[in-house]
């Protein structure tokens, strides 16, 4: 079954990484720098809530929807499944936060690779930690 996400205006959703493209002017300074920021770091605690390993976080694998309020809200739209033959992360809660924390620390250092700029350190420098 496939279920295609809209925003609440009925327009289509694009990927995260499209959105971070649309939404960078020529200085490189992000105009919703804290929208996308809370969107990111809600989807990283229900991420953790849930313990849901997805195989890899990705931009182009996340779709970004602009809710009626004008907040954002991520949804994971690929990398489902588990990589390992004996997925202990998906049953132990203590191996599961320790991976999703790697998870987004992976992903956050990939997204400054990418689109290096005070946008983005702005968005991922601060917030979740491990420590």
């Amino acid at each position: 079954m496939t279920e295609n996400i809209l925003n609440d205006d009925g327009t289509q959703t694009v990927s995260l990484e499209k959105y971070i493209s649309m939404h960078i002017n020529d200085r490189g300074d992000c105009i919703e720098v804290n929208k996308v920021k809370c969107a990111l770091y809600d989807l990283f605690y229900n991420i953790l809530q849930t313990n849901f390993i997805s195989r890899e976080l990705k931009e182009f694998n996340i779709v970004v929807k602009r809710l009626t309020n004008n907040e954002l809200k991520l949804y994971i739209v690929d990398g489902f499944g588990e990589q390992e033959f004996i997925p202990l992360s998906k049953y132990i809660p203590f191996i599961g936060r320790n991976k999703i924390f790697r998870q987004f620390n992976r992903f956050k250092n990939n997204l400054l690779k990418k689109y290096v700029g005070d946008c983005m350190k702005n968005i991922l420098i601060t917030g979740a930690n491990s420590g």
